[in-house]
């Protein structure tokens, strides 16, 4: 019973935390649409190996973008998103997503580098899903 009520009051406690990196379209969507953060990241290593971002819009209503790195086919990488961009040669950098998510396991995301978020943002930029910038 004790351990029900610290979680609880753990939960209460701990506030959420929106993602501060954000990536800004060169050319909007719309003239609301200009700006996505990542809402979430997921990486999978069975059956394939998988890395997948969700984008949120900084307008409410609109549908996410979700794109994934991962075997296309008989590549071992490629990049898919909702938004219609694919591209079996992804992740660019890196021989496959294998060798990407090991850059991403022994990757130093803490101050000053580059957050785990900005990695995932200039890498979608790199591999030309998205045309813009990471701030």
């Amino acid at each position: 019973m004790n351990r029900i009520v610290l979680v609880l009051l753990a939960a209460l406690v701990v506030p959420v935390i929106e993602p501060q990196e954000k990536l800004t379209l060169a050319t909007p969507v719309s003239t609301t649409i200009s700006e996505f953060t990542n809402d979430s990241i997921a990486i999978a290593r069975t059956p394939l190996i998988t890395i997948t971002v969700e984008l949120k819009s900084n307008v409410e209503g609109i549908r996410n973008i979700t794109c994934v790195w991962g075997q296309m086919g008989n590549v071992k990488g490629g990049l898919t998103c909702t938004n219609g961009f694919q591209d079996p040669t992804a992740p660019s950098g890196y021989t496959d997503t294998r060798a990407m998510m090991a850059a991403i396991n022994k990757g130093n995301f803490a101050a000053p580098n580059p957050s785990l978020n900005k990695f995932i943002c200039l890498q979608l930029l790199a591999d030309g899903a998205f045309t813009g910038s990471c701030s």
